[in-house]
């Protein structure tokens, strides 16, 4: 029997509508043999396009629809919902997916007419086979399975075991914690992370909705939503963790020793070892594969020393089936493998290290208890150099993606690093700064001002040769940059947070101050403008240079570069902003002549756009919009200067 099919088309704004002749589509459709009703509404999915759906159902009392519209996924429950109201069955309602398979895929409008008309006939022709089905209900296993034991499986587990559900909480290392039980702290808010994440292992290994399974893989899943079947392998459980004391007798007369795993192989462990002291299951952990011989038994002092007998050579592995309702998967990250940057020195080098190493040495639970030293000889660096990007956004060599995560991690390192070493200076390498998220870019900015450490932009970074990193356009070696004031470099704006206040411009500074403002120069002679000081009197400001005047012209993008070049280069420059010190205020000043040098003080403070400035320098008046450079005069000579003179007017 032949079903009364009416046939709908949307509009969808432009969407459908710029690339598809609607109306003739609907027009084709309405003289279908199998079609009794057709019409065309620009915005289907609104409700009064809903409404007339439903009324065409009762009107024409129509056996089946068909709605050309945009995919299922979106709006197919929203007109199965039309049909129930309209007297149908659900399941005797369609969709002719016309705008993502068709709209969106053609530009020749006849040809996307074409073919919209023969989807949605063919829609039509679905729906005349289709049989109405009632929803069945089937019993669900109401437990679940996390897979992964760091931070994203440990709260997922306590929070569906406070919902009052069964969890499994499977992970394959000895101990739950992942990754984030190596780090120091966490970035923003710099909090330790054994302090967070401690309390959470002992709250899982507490609760009686919770079973822990380590040492555990899954090896397969089989099954359907609801009622799943995991078959699990439990490596053998040499040491009973319910006898076990951790009294460490074990691990002391153990001969062999191997890498380990929690620091990254910066130390070495025991055959038989806990993997850290606040490790869930409290226990100890025998290595099967870093033991001297099991099958048959070579040493045995561990068994021999073992008071409570707790250790059993002869434990088996063990393989089960268990059905769970539903699967999280909570596997964490691995980092990329080094192997395939050796451009970088890895493994030729003992002192480059992956961002897990320098936490380890970072941690007060560390190989160094929270001193930052050296692999090589054991002393505390006082240069050290942060490479960003390695690995990633590179899709001829390595990963096409940004992992979005290392700059706010290098910028936490950058911060430790300073912390831990005061007189240190951090050099950071990188392409973008992406700190995307709550309070991460304050975190950047408040660390870059704070911490003063070196943010070099460059993409072309070759790589690390006999212990200098090479760039491309300059090499950065450990006598380059060391009494001069530090400079952040980043995208064209220049920052100087000085150190120290020389009382003349010597050589090196003028090479710091050249190469921080040579990315914001319009011609290449700039570097050559600093290498001596200019001795030509500066021309008198005009009459009309008053105060605004002077502001606004600097707040021209446009002139800053030239503003910016003009006024390093010669002492005095009448478009920057000069202030004079007078009665502990620093007040804005027109310059008729040059002043006196040695008899009062000028400060120079030049303003650039949309850049943030570091607290202590931020005026009142453009607190968001400015950066700074600040130039003293002193003999005649320019001088970076670091005095607190931006929180004043």
């Amino acid at each position: 029997m032949t079903r009364r099919t009416g046939v709908f088309v949307c509009h969808c704004g432009t969407n459908i509508a710029a690339t598809v002749d609607v109306k003739k589509v609907a027009e084709e459709m309405a003289g279908d043999k199998d079609v009794v009703y057709s019409k065309d509404y620009v915005y289907m999915c609104s409700d009064p396009g809903q409404q007339a759906v439903i009324n065409a159902v009762k009107e024409h009392q129509l056996d089946s629809l068909v709605i050309s519209c945009c995919s299922p996924t979106l709006h197919e429950k929203t007109f199965r919902d039309c049909s129930t109201e309209g007297g149908l069955n659900p399941f005797q309602c369609e969709i002719a997916n016309i705008r993502e398979q068709c709209a969106w895929v053609h530009k020749d409008k006849a040809v996307a007419t074409d073919k919209a008309i023969k989807i949605t006939r063919g829609a039509v022709r679905r729906a005349q086979g289709d049989d109405s089905l009632t929803p069945i209900g089937v019993p669900v296993t109401r437990k679940v399975m996390v897979i992964g034991g760091g931070i994203a499986g440990i709260q997922a587990s306590l929070d569906m075991a406070n919902a009052g559900l069964d969890v499994i909480l499977v992970e394959k290392l000895p101990t739950i914690g992942g990754h984030m039980i190596q780090l120091s702290e966490t970035f923003p808010t710099l909090d330790c992370s054994q302090c967070i994440l401690s309390p959470k292992m002992v709250e899982v290994s507490k609760n009686p909705k919770i079973t822990l399974m380590t040492d555990t893989e899954v090896k397969g899943i089989s099954g359907f939503v609801g009622n799943f079947k995991v078959k699990t392998h439990t490596k053998a459980q040499f040491v009973d963790p319910e006898l076990c004391k951790i009294c460490d007798d074990c691990s002391q007369v153990c001969p062999t020793v191997t890498a380990n795993e929690y620091d990254l192989g910066l130390t070495g462990r025991r055959a038989i070892f806990m993997p850290f002291a606040q490790a869930i299951p409290a226990t100890y952990t025998l290595d099967e594969s870093a033991c001297l011989g099991l099958n048959p038994v070579v040493c045995g002092k561990c068994a021999d020393v073992c008071e409570a007998q707790a250790i059993n050579y002869d434990v088996k592995p063990k393989t089960q089936e268990i059905d769970v309702g539903a699967i999280v998967l909570a596997t964490g990250f691995d980092l990329y493998d080094k192997e395939n940057m050796g451009e970088y020195g890895r493994g030729k080098y003992p002192d480059v290290l992956d961002g897990l190493q320098f936490e380890r040495l970072c941690s007060a639970s560390g190989p160094t208890e929270g001193h930052i030293l050296r692999p090589s000889d054991q002393k505390e660096p006082k240069e050290i150099v942060f490479i960003q990007c390695s690995g990633s956004r590179d899709p001829e060599q390595h990963c096409a993606y940004c992992s979005k995560i290392c700059c706010m991690y290098t910028a936490k390192h950058a911060s430790l690093y300073k912390h831990h070493v005061p007189d240190g200076q951090a050099y950071i390498f990188y392409i973008d700064i992406r700190s995307g998220g709550k309070g991460y870019e304050e975190f950047v900015q408040r660390t870059m001002e704070r911490d003063g450490f070196c943010q070099q932009r460059e993409p072309a970074l070759r790589g690390i040769v006999g212990g200098e990193i090479g760039a491309a356009d300059q090499t950065i070696d450990r006598g380059n940059i060391d009494d001069g004031p530090p400079f952040f470099r980043s995208s064209g704006n220049a920052y100087l947070q000085p150190r120290k206040a020389p009382s003349r411009l010597t050589e090196r500074t003028r090479r710091h101050v050249a190469r921080s403002v040579s990315s914001m120069l319009p011609t290449a002679a700039m570097p050559a403008a600093l290498t001596r000081p200019s001795r030509r009197p500066c021309r008198r400001p005009t009459s009309a240079m008053t105060r605004r005047q002077s502001s606004s012209a600097l707040t021209s993008r446009a002139s800053i570069p030239g503003a910016l070049a003009r006024s390093v280069a010669r002492p005095f420059h009448p478009r920057a902003l000069w202030l004079r010190r007078r009665q502990n205020r620093w007040r804005p000043q027109r310059i008729a002549r040059r002043p006196a040098p040695k008899k009062s003080l000028w400060v120079a403070l030049l303003r650039v756009p949309n850049v943030r400035p570091p607290k202590k320098f931020r005026t009142t008046r453009e607190p968001y919009a400015i950066s700074w450079v600040l130039f003293e005069n002193q003999a005649g000579n320019l001088a970076p200067k670091g005095r607190g003179v931006g929180s004043q007017r």
